[in-house]
């Protein structure tokens, strides 16, 4: 799955050695590692988590337009599903509201 290849790699990211001369340097390999998990959190729907990874990407390198590009997404994606759980909020109080007023009409007990 894309999220445990993405975690793999943030772990090497955290045992890298950074000394090397042909080694990158490491904002750079951060953000790249930040923007790659953060598409596999978008994958997997962990939106929240996604918006925290593209967020600290863009605080390393601000200039990707690659990761402002992403963060638009990922904002975008959390609009349309707060919007869609607004609505499905709004449908199960009217279902519920219907079924509470029905049951308190006919169908009580007529016990004798």
């Amino acid at each position: 799955p894309p999220l445990s290849r993405a975690t793999t790699l943030c772990a090497r990211l955290s045992t890298m050695e950074v000394d090397t001369p042909d080694s990158p340097p490491l904002p750079d390999v951060a953000c790249t590692a930040l923007y790659l998990r953060c598409k596999a959190h978008i994958i997997e729907g962990h939106l929240s988590v996604a918006r925290r990874d593209i967020s600290r990407a863009a605080t390393l390198d601000p200039s990707q337009k690659a990761v402002a590009a992403l963060a638009r997404d990922v904002e975008r994606r959390i609009n349309r599903r707060q919007k869609s759980d607004r609505k499905l909020a709004k449908e199960i109080g009217k279902w519920v509201s219907t079924a509470m007023d029905g049951s308190s009409g006919g169908a009580g007990g007529g016990g004798g």
